[in-house]
């Protein structure tokens, strides 16, 4: 009695399931309207396929002109762009294969019977749009095996156009493995058995059925030539990346964690730097939004990690009015307004295109007046208001923050861009576009999603057909591109005697360990800085 309730429970589940499955399923679509169905999708498909390959050489194209030198960092318009096929690239695909569904549950049908041509019409739908896929993936792949920096690139996350963290990945994964190819062979064998069928002749009486077949005999020589030329080296391509993702995911979180601790542990004077906070304030007001600056906290454990005597580098924007009354010039609102119709001043604009940045930017925060050692976090009677005037990539990502806790540090210097205001803008908006974005633990100036301090610098004054920019020299540290804050103090020291110079001096706060003070220095010690040693503190 229990196996016979048992069997008869299962025959209740397998009934329900079926009936669950009819209901939804377009088998059971009457033959107008499977008709109708078959009808729309292939004629959409040809549309979608422009489409689909059109942003497919957009990426390649890209891609292949791009410059393949790992130390040559993609432009933003290049990275937007890329980003901009990607995306049709994906919801193009992604709406092609929702497609094949209907058509691929019709065709699961017995090959027999009446409706013998609905279905090889739709196996015929379903092999040129999975044959679609399937090429586009392998031409992109082969485009940036080339230059294997766009593949970090389109793995990042971009959520305002909807592509997720490692999406790349995954596209290349669906194809380089033998499981596709093998379903690919699959299909192409059973392609040829309808052909042997007298129900085939709809290829010929029916021009979307013909064009369909053309598709697929196509698709399927232009990719079994395609595996049969790179099969082994998608093979050796896929074991390496898988190895590497792991060899990285292993590694990773120690790089972290040992990046975080180094710049935690300062070995002496700890909570107490040499320039004061009266004396940060005092210097700020020689600044102008979009000045450089470079800074040196004595002491810290990371600053042997990091290449020259100069290991931080920040962007100044000054207060909120400040960047009204500077901004107020007419090739400055004329870009806003050609960027936004709406924004009429670089303000307006930031608060616009990066609202929750700008939030951040322009909430003050109440606290004591700082002492000696910055600012206290407490909040008392005697509160006081301080503006936000830096932009910077430190721990916790890329943050706003107060002169006194900026500038809470031993050793300071700032550079001024030999620049239009238009460019100044430009490359202030870029660094709002970036706020919040984490710290980048692995220094990977390829990538944009998360960045170091330098790079924050780098990427906002990067020179495209937006702004002439600053061209910085970046040095190679394990094959990736870097810029250590040393190498801008270096470039204006070599360029100092050039009409071509692309910075200014502003100032430069030294400082005297002896004597645990900080002091403002002439311009030519300053061009002298970057040679120190990183242990000067020791010697002074």
């Amino acid at each position: 009695m229990i196996w016979l309730l048992a069997l008869l429970l299962v025959a209740i589940g397998l009934g329900i399931g079926y009936l669950v499955a009819r209901a939804g399923s377009s088998r059971h679509l009457t033959p107008e309207e499977w008709e109708r169905l078959w009808r729309e999708d292939a004629q959409n498909l040809r549309v979608w396929s422009e489409q689909f390959n059109g942003a497919v050489d957009d990426l390649i194209a890209i891609v292949e002109s791009s410059s393949q030198d790992p130390m040559v960092v993609p432009t933003p318009e290049e990275r937007a762009a890329a980003h901009g096929a990607w995306c049709r690239i994906a919801d193009v695909g992604i709406g092609i294969h929702r497609r094949t569904a209907a058509h691929r549950d019709f065709i699961l049908l017995w090959s027999g019977g009446s409706r013998r041509r609905d279905r090889i019409r739709g196996f015929l739908f379903c092999d040129a749009a999975d044959l679609m896929i399937q090429d586009a993936a392998l031409r992109v792949s082969d485009a940036v095996a080339g230059n294997p920096k766009w593949a970090k690139i389109l793995n990042e996350p971009e959520p305002s156009l909807g592509l997720e963290k490692n999406s790349y990945d995954y596209l290349r994964d669906q194809v380089h493995n033998p499981e596709r190819f093998a379903r690919q062979f699959a299909a192409a064998g059973y392609l040829a058995f309808l052909g042997t069928l007298k129900d085939f002749d709809i290829t010929d009486q029916d021009p979307d059925a013909g064009w369909l077949l053309a598709e697929c005999d196509r698709l399927h020589a232009q990719v079994t030539e395609s595996y049969r030329r790179d099969g082994i080296t998608y093979a050796i391509r896929q074991t390496k990346d898988f190895s590497g993702g792991i060899a990285f995911r292993a590694w990773f979180p120690v790089q972290k964690g040992v990046a975080n601790t180094m710049g935690n542990i300062r070995l002496r004077r700890e909570g107490h730097y040499l320039i004061e906070p009266d004396q940060a304030r005092e210097l700020r007001q020689k600044l102008q939004p979009g000045d450089i600056g470079v800074t040196r906290k004595s002491w810290y454990l990371s600053n042997a990690g990091i290449p020259g005597f100069w290991p931080h580098a920040i962007l100044h924007l000054g207060t909120r009015e400040e960047l009204e009354a500077f901004f107020d010039d007419e090739e400055v609102i004329a870009w806003c307004r050609l960027v936004d119709s709406e924004a009429d001043s670089l303000t307006k604009l930031l608060a616009r295109r990066h609202p929750e940045a700008w939030s951040r930017y322009v909430t003050g925060i109440k606290v004591h007046e700082a002492d000696a050692n910055g600012i206290k976090s407490e909040v008392g009677n005697d509160e006081a208001l301080f503006e936000k005037t830096f932009i910077e990539a430190i721990a916790p990502g890329v943050v706003f923050r107060l002169t006194e806790e900026t500038l809470a540090a031993d050793f300071c210097a700032f550079l001024r861009p030999r620049l239009p205001k238009r460019d100044l803008a430009v490359a202030i908006e870029r660094a709002f576009s970036h706020a919040g974005k984490p710290y980048d633990y692995n220094f990977d100036f390829t990538t944009s999603s998360s960045l170091v301090c330098s790079e924050l610098v780098y990427k906002s004054y990067q020179g495209d057909d937006e702004q002439s920019g600053l061209h910085l020299p970046l040095d190679s540290t394990l094959g990736r591109p870097v810029l250590p804050p040393t190498n801008i103090v270096r470039l204006f020291d070599e360029q100092f005697d050039s009409p071509d110079r692309q910075l200014d001096f502003v100032l430069f706060m030294d400082a005297r360990e002896s004597e645990l003070r900080a002091f403002e220095e002439d311009i030519e010690t300053f061009r002298e800085s970057w040679k120190r040693p990183k242990w000067y503190a020791f010697a002074n």
